[in-house]
């Protein structure tokens, strides 16, 4: 092998590297600029590099383009009031949405980057799902994660990532990921801002209606709100007729099964 053939080579080298991680274009640069080549060589130089460069900036594009997708999708999941998060086969936490970071607090820690409850039966169930939704079929599996609080529970959801979902986003997921779903039973905290846009309420009707959303009453909301009972009322006759339902109890499952029950205010 030739000096000349023993620079391209290194140079190529270089180019690929640089390719995987952009911090390693000056080291291509530098070496470039330092090769041990006259100027007739160097034009050889560059024209034998040329293809290595085309094909390395494609690489690089796509490769960025994936990470930016891949940071898009798991983005659209802190979005979600409900807690989400991701693990392999071994039940390795890989990811935590901002709702399941606060739930951490709540029940749910990873010590030694292992999932772990509060009890060892609790934990040891868990297992038992991941490992079920790792054998390659479509099933999901259900359980309950006791609270400190008498008969407060997290709701839990353990169910495979389809090959499906990664294919139909370009993410680079191997097979065996699993996604746990975690929600917490209990009133809706709604934005009266955002029950304002979607509804056309006033002010006033929006947090009447985020704190019937919230289990209190109208009385009880009335005295939250500080206005009085009459007044309650009839914001209460509007956000019906705006909302097109007939009475309190349907003006909660519109609320409940609604978009804004699981999407976190911005």
């Amino acid at each position: 092998m030739t000096a000349d053939e023993d620079v391209v080579l290194n140079l190529v080298g270089l180019v690929y590297d640089a390719a995987l991680d952009e911090r390693k274009w000056p080291s291509f640069h530098e070496a470039l600029e330092n090769a041990p080549v006259d100027c007739e060589g160097k034009v050889r130089l560059m024209d034998a590099l040329t293809p290595h460069l085309v094909r390395a900036l494609q690489v690089q594009r796509t490769l960025g383009s994936a990470a930016a997708e891949k940071e898009s999708a798991l983005g659209l999941l802190d979005q979600l009031r409900m807690g989400v998060i991701l693990t392999n086969r071994c039940g390795e936490p890989l990811f935590y949405n901002r709702a399941a970071k606060l739930m951490r607090a709540q029940g749910i820690s990873d010590s030694h980057n292992c999932l772990t409850l509060p009890t060892a039966k609790e934990t040891e169930l868990l297992y038992k799902l991941i490992a079920a939704a790792t054998q390659g079929e479509a099933v999901s599996g259900d359980m309950r994660i006791a609270l400190g609080s008498k008969h407060e529970y997290l709701h839990c959801l353990v169910t495979p990532v389809l090959p499906e979902f990664a294919a139909g986003w370009t993410l680079s997921l191997e097979p065996g990921y699993v996604a746990i779903f975690i929600s917490k039973p209990g009133c809706l905290q709604l934005s009266p801002r955002r029950l304002s846009a979607l509804y056309k309420f006033s002010p006033a009707e929006a947090r009447l209606a985020a704190r019937l959303a919230a289990f209190r009453s109208i009385e009880e909301s009335a005295k939250d709100l500080g206005i009085a009972i009459a007044t309650a009322r009839a914001q209460l006759r509007s956000v019906f007729s705006k909302t097109g339902v007939k009475g309190q109890a349907a003006l909660l499952m519109l609320l409940a099964t609604g978009t804004l029950a699981h999407c976190c205010d911005p």
